[in-house]
């Protein structure tokens, strides 16, 4: 039976973690060979056990992945970026080291793996954005890689080439190049497509065939609530407003003494986000619970829900490290369940598999596209609302 290997560093890790929680559509012989930091020279790839029948797309991370282990030999930098190796000499070795391995691959393996250089092209969009790297003559051109040459190297490369810097920066979410939500419909659908055989992909239909699947099923008309505070999960609320892939309405931006006048500002629901953190000093935590409820007591309660982010995500994180399910910060949650649970946001237990489904991976507390949508979705309950985002999920390789 063919399967398909998907390999490359932390972005596929995200990408099975999506998967993992019917946030995507894949072929059910998917396999997937991710590792944080992981060059394309690491073993895993060089001794990757290839069969004939098998597809292989190998997500190219940043080409300084690596650099720390290129620079002085040392094992424990052969993954992840060393910022004291990163230098014109260094850089240059590791776009070596790429290429040639890259190349090897071509070459070796009874099928050609596919390429995308996934890393290489947000980076050189958000310096084109940045009016980084342009010549004289007004051309875009780094000093050591860039991306239609390299893709032009390899005889199965898909170009992203034809995107422009917006849309290639609109499927990512951070500094690492992770993707976005759109991001991953992309890459999962050209992952179903290269399975069934197709040939011809060109980035740019695919990016607008996933943004026109992600618009048609997830931003609808009518009232949504006002998302109001100061976090991540509201930065990147904003982030996909922007991008068209959720719907626009009231987003601000205030502090919680703010709180009572923003709600008699705007009408209809208002979920306040709120930044309240754990600073290892108890009493200063209880002090601001009790500041939150004197506040709160001003407030037209029947508009209001309130969802304390910062330390549902740290919760997650903790349940899904598998640390204490009795940590410090489910004490915190339970401290705050007992003291607001009539306006928190119906939201699963914070140490429960379906929790981990709403954050994102790494320790920063990013909300994933799913826990974006529940905050302007209608549903009466949580659960009503997840089997409905399931549907339209499958929905993915039909359109």
């Amino acid at each position: 039976m063919k399967k398909i290997n998907i390999v490359g560093p932390s972005h596929i890790v995200r990408l099975e973690n999506t998967y993992t929680h019917d946030s995507l559509v894949l072929p059910s012989e998917v396999t997937f060979i991710g590792k944080g930091g992981l060059p394309v020279w690491h073993d895993i790839l060089s001794k990757l056990p290839v069969k004939a029948s098998d597809k292989n797309l190998i997500v190219v991370g940043d080409f300084r992945l690596g650099n720390g282990y290129i620079d002085t030999g040392l094992k424990s930098d052969i993954t992840g970026i060393n910022k004291h190796s990163i230098k014109p000499s260094v850089d240059n070795k590791c776009y070596r080291y790429t290429i040639e391995s890259l190349s090897k691959y071509e070459k070796d393996w009874d099928v050609q793996p596919v390429y995308i250089f996934w890393s290489l092209a947000v980076r050189e969009a958000k310096n084109k954005i940045k009016r980084n790297y342009f010549c004289e003559n007004g051309f875009y051109r780094h000093p050591v890689w860039n991306l239609k040459e390299v893709e032009a190297k390899f005889n199965s490369t898909f170009s992203l080439a034809d995107l422009s810097p917006r849309q290639l920066i609109s499927m990512c979410i951070d500094e690492s190049n992770h993707p976005s939500f759109l991001g991953y419909v992309f890459l999962s659908k050209l992952i179903n497509y290269l399975y069934l055989g197709a040939e011809n992909l060109r980035a740019l239909d695919l990016y607008k065939e996933s943004y026109n699947y992600i618009h048609s099923n997830f931003v609808y008309e009518g009232a949504t609530p006002n998302i109001l505070g100061k976090t991540i999960l509201q930065r990147f609320f904003k982030l996909a407003q922007y991008d068209g892939i959720l719907n626009e309405g009231i987003n601000d931006p205030i502090n919680i003494n703010e709180l009572p006048a923003a709600i008699e500002k705007y009408k209809g629901e208002n979920i306040y986000i709120s930044n309240i953190r754990y600073h290892e000093d108890f009493p200063r935590f209880c002090k601001d619970i009790d500041s939150i409820k004197e506040i709160i007591t001003e407030c037209n309660h029947g508009q209001l829900k309130i969802v304390f982010w910062d330390i549902y995500a740290r919760c997650v994180f903790d349940s899904r490290h598998n640390k204490n399910v009795d940590s410090t910060y489910m004490h915190l949650y339970k401290l705050l369940w007992s003291n607001f649970s009539n306006y928190m946001l119906d939201l699963p237990s914070p140490n429960t598999f379906e929790s981990f489904s709403l954050v994102e991976l790494n320790k920063a507390g990013q909300p994933t596209y799913k826990m974006l949508c529940y905050l302007v979705d209608n549903s009466n309950s949580y659960d009503s609302f997840s089997n409905n985002f399931k549907k339209k999920i499958e929905l993915m390789v039909e359109e």
